[in-house]
């Protein structure tokens, strides 16, 4: 195998950079590759803030993040574990407990991303638009990111992903906001099951709990054979990070990019991607993605994200249709009759089948399979290794 050279765009990082990459190269096997599930276009709905909270109703308890609200006589705890805004986007982590749910019932989600809504500390309404929402409960004790004394009842945690609807340079960190959090209501279970449970509405006043940005605008780019790739920016959290990256093709193919965060050391690996409408070219040739990334990123005082952190491009994937051509499939088989691998492609319902007919001795269907696989996938790999970084 031909050695790769190191690539830096941008400044900084180059001895750590050099480190990481000798071990990913001595690991590409595995740790390189996107998931391959297909992205889908990611949509969101605005969110319309209710009326201005009445400030009276507004009660933090034990600490600045932590508040309570009486539900059937139930005192319910909420603890923001994090609220970040900026002019772009806020990003929220909360844990709820002891909400009376029934013993019988399982909910799995207990907030309504939809109905959440923020204002500036004079009521005035922020309106925001959800990207994703993760995390969730179903009872039981909680988890080691819960309160400590708390992890029987705090069944109930989630994380919420909005964007400001229009980018504003209004929002200022060390400012108090408004928070306006419906807790239960109509909600569904695993089973599909819908059914209302006790509520109630949760305003808080409180400020950022980081006052630094975590939102980092670039514009960077790099060529992988005939195709232009762009890193447009990265959203840190504590506890995950996306990055947006286009690639544009001028044949219009669709190529996903396969990209790892670099970060003291580590290498993390993207858990999903969604195609977003992010293209500042002809959308028929360039493609934008939204990467995201679960990792536990130590956001304190002192921690500057933009100096820990960089991106490596790994390779291109092009998409594939539910039925590949002749020539690839006849291609392939070609290819791996001399290693002793045989394979039937079968046509199927919305897709196709690989049939392992033959195998070298010692190699495990699963092995041959990823081989063939492998072989039916067209991949564009940068010559240099290519990484960005945030500077």
């Amino acid at each position: 195998m031909q050695k790769k050279k190191l690539t830096l765009i941008g400044s900084g990082l180059l001895i750590g950079i050099l480190i990481i990459f000798s071990i990913f190269s001595k690991n590409s096997g595995g740790s390189s590759k996107t998931p391959e599930a297909t992205p889908t276009p990611e949509t969101g709905a605005a969110v319309n803030p209710s009326p201005a909270p009445s400030q009276e109703q507004i009660v933090p308890v034990d600490d600045e993040y932590t508040f309570t609200q009486t539900v059937d006589s139930t005192v319910v705890k909420l603890f923001l574990n994090w609220f970040y805004i900026d002019s772009g986007r806020m990003h929220l982590d909360i844990t709820v407990c002891d909400l009376p749910v029934p013993d019988d019932f399982k909910p799995v989600y207990i907030i309504d991303p939809r109905k959440i809504a923020l204002y500036k500390a004079d009521g005035s309404p922020i309106e925001i638009v959800q990207h994703t929402n993760f995390g969730g409960g179903g009872g039981g004790g909680g988890g080691e990111e819960q309160p400590s004394e708390e992890k029987v009842s705090c069944y109930y945690n989630q994380t919420f992903e909005y964007s400001l609807k229009e980018t504003s340079s209004a929002i200022a960190q060390e400012e108090s906001y408004i928070l306006d959090i419906p807790v239960g209501g109509s909600v569904t279970d695993e089973t599909g099951e819908i059914r209302s449970i006790p509520s109630t509405t949760f305003h808080l006043e409180v400020k950022p709990t980081y006052s630094r940005s975590l939102t980092f605008a670039t514009q960077k780019t790099a060529v992988i054979e005939n195709k232009t790739v762009t890193f447009k920016g990265l959203e840190v959290n504590p506890s995950s990070a996306a990055a947006i990256f286009c690639v544009f093709d001028p044949e219009g193919e669709q190529w996903f990019p396969s990209v790892n965060l670099l970060y003291k050391g580590n290498i993390i690996t993207p858990f999903s991607a969604g195609l977003i409408d992010g293209s500042s070219g002809d959308t028929s040739q360039e493609m934008c993605y939204r990467l995201n990334y679960s990792y536990t990123f130590r956001l304190d005082a002192t921690s500057d994200p933009k100096t820990e952190l960089s991106i490596l491009v790994a390779k291109l994937t092009r998409d594939q249709p539910e039925r590949l051509s002749y020539q690839l499939i006849a291609h392939a088989q070609n290819q791996l009759a001399e290693e002793g691998i045989e394979f039937s492609y079968v046509i199927v319902s919305h897709g196709s089948n690989i049939l392992i007919t033959k195998k070298p001795e010692g190699l495990s269907e699963a092995e041959a399979l990823k081989i063939v696989q492998d072989s039916l996938t067209e991949e564009a790999a940068p010559t240099d290794a290519i990484v960005f970084d945030l500077q």
